[in-house]
């Protein structure tokens, strides 16, 4: 997927974009993704019947603040940059897997086998903060499945997101 996404900012450093890697200006995306488990967990538990909460009101109060933490920093790095490029997974599109148990699953990532819970991550660095993410299609595989790659936008600027998105998509196409 590194290529993938190197691909897609030479695409737009060419295309006259202005194009940086600041990987460590970034917010902390293990928090985002920490935060993003316990948030999606607390949700689905309280439709489960008879599930206990997974978290008490103090930490779901705790989890709110460390968003709010979060959305900070991405605004403050979103001041000298319109959009973050990143994966939209740590694979390309799969083929459908047939395990009923999604515990079970896995995934080959660079050559290993990973846990398919663990593509969770790159879904929660934007949906934690609450910022628009969208996924342009960015290339396929030598087997022919699509590779998307995932533009992260400031908070309710959505526009931004799917504006650049159509932007790969056409350049893509070229």
């Amino acid at each position: 997927m590194r290529t993938t996404v190197e691909h897609v900012a030479g695409e737009l450093a060419r295309a006259g974009c202005k194009v940086k890697d600041h990987g460590a200006q970034l917010p902390d995306l293990g928090a985002a993704h920490e935060g993003f488990v316990k948030t999606m967990m607390t949700i689905v538990s309280r439709g489960t019947p008879g599930a206990k909460p997974p978290i008490s009101s103090h930490e779901w109060l705790g989890l709110l603040d460390r968003r709010q933490l979060l959305r900070q920093q991405w605004h403050e790095l979103f001041q000298d940059f319109d959009i973050v490029l990143a994966p939209a997974l740590g694979v390309a599109a799969f083929e459908h897997m047939e395990e009923v148990d999604w515990k079970a699953r896995r995934l080959i990532v660079d050559g290993q086998a990973t846990p398919f819970a663990a593509q969770l991550f790159w879904a929660g660095i934007a949906t934690f903060p609450g910022l628009p993410a969208t996924v342009a299609p960015a290339g396929r595989t030598s087997t022919g499945l699509p590779i998307g790659v995932q533009l992260i936008g400031p908070y309710l600027e959505d526009r931004t997101s799917i504006a650049v998105a159509r932007w790969i998509e056409t350049l893509a196409a070229a």
